[in-house]
């Protein structure tokens, strides 16, 4: 079935480990070989790799999507898109919790 007429869609993978340094290596190393072709990158895990990609995809306009990056400071980044909610808002709802619950 067809997704997008006339479009090829590929997913590539690569696991830098939650290594700030690797992510970055690897994408300047996917961006120099296939940045044509690379419309966004769905991944970085954890805070610290989203932190370093976000700059280079403001850069280069590609959208990040991370799952799981909570760190605050995340958020002046508008290339990067998270699923998970900053530590903020979980410690206030750990804090709230118990209050709620007597």
């Amino acid at each position: 079935q067809t997704i997008l007429p006339g479009y090829w869609l590929q997913i590539m993978w690569w696991d830098s480990a939650c290594d700030a340094t690797l992510s970055e290596q690897i994408m300047l190393e996917v961006a120099m070989e296939i940045d044509s072709i690379v419309v966004g990158i769905l991944g970085a895990a954890c805070s610290k790799v989203a932190g370093a990609l976000a700059p280079m995809a403001k850069l280069w306009r590609k959208p990040i999507v991370s799952p799981s990056a909570t760190r605050a400071n995340l958020d002046k980044y508008p290339y990067l898109f998270r699923i998970q909610f900053p530590d903020a808002c979980r410690v206030r709802a750990l804090v709230l919790l118990p209050i709620a619950l007597g």
